[in-house]
């Protein structure tokens, strides 16, 4: 029962960064309605910019809220490092001037259906004409990649790339490193891929792999389960301090 209630409170997050404290409640309005046919109660748009924009859909409380100011510029540098598929990111984060809270709160819905509409909520913001990029809590999206990780949901598939970051580091000459951040928003452990010779495409087709099978069904990888690339020589997973965050225990996979 406490999970279960720790899970009704808990919001996903994201923001918006703008190039401009400025944005079009109408626009996102007709955009979510094109994008999703989700409807926004006319009641709930804001008669200006400045007042939040608040509405309920299927069971999940959406709350869209202008700053004018940049997020802090330690976060953004440190998120847009987490994406090196994007090296405009920094460029980008620098050149933001204010931007948009959007917070998915569960009311009666579960927290991954939160999840799943905040993305299509921040994808409806993208095509803001002061949209620069989505800060999803870890990494920093561009508008057209962030939208073109929300389009998987109208296959029925997760959209984890938009809500998890998988990094992937050298170690040293012939070792990588990899970790999940975003995990943990969801209520579950990050993973955390001890130094490996694995290529970088087959230690992040694992993370994915196990990362989407443990937010889909919501059983999570366990301290001393036996994991790994090949199931006959998988080794036990170990939850401790990570080597990677600071603060963080992690469940430690050992792949080689």
């Amino acid at each position: 029962m406490t999970e279960e209630s720790a899970i009704q409170i808990t919001p996903i997050e994201a923001s918006v960064l703008l190039s401009a404290a400025e944005w079009d409640p109408a626009l996102f309005v007709k955009t979510l309605v094109e994008d999703w046919e989700i409807t926004v109660p006319e009641k709930d748009v804001p008669a200006t910019p400045e007042d939040s924009l608040v509405f309920e859909h299927e069971g999940v409380v959406i709350a869209i809220k202008l700053f004018n100011e940049p997020l802090p510029a330690e976060m953004t540098r440190m998120h847009a490092a987490m994406n090196p598929l994007w090296p405009q990111a920094g460029a980008i984060a620098q050149l933001h001037r204010a931007h948009l809270a959007v917070a998915a709160i569960p009311k009666t819905a579960g927290l991954l259906d939160a999840a799943q509409l905040l993305v299509k909520v921040a994808s409806a913001l993208c095509v803001q004409p002061s949209a620069l990029a989505i800060d999803n809590g870890s990494a920093i999206i561009g508008t057209d990649g962030y939208r073109e990780g929300a389009v998987v949901m109208k296959a029925g598939e997760l959209p984890l790339f938009n809500l998890v970051t998988f990094a992937i580091a050298k170690a040293d000459e012939t070792h990588y490193i990899a970790f999940t951040m975003g995990m943990s928003y969801l209520l579950q452990r990050e993973l955390e891929i001890l130094p490996t010779t694995q290529k970088p495409e087959t230690i992040q087709e694992f993370l994915f792999t196990v990362a989407s099978y443990t937010v889909k069904t919501g059983r999570g990888v366990e301290d001393g389960q036996i994991l790994g690339l090949r199931p006959e020589a998988g080794k036990p997973v170990k939850l401790a301090d990570s080597q990677l965050i600071p603060g963080m225990q992690t469940l430690q996979i050992t792949l080689d």
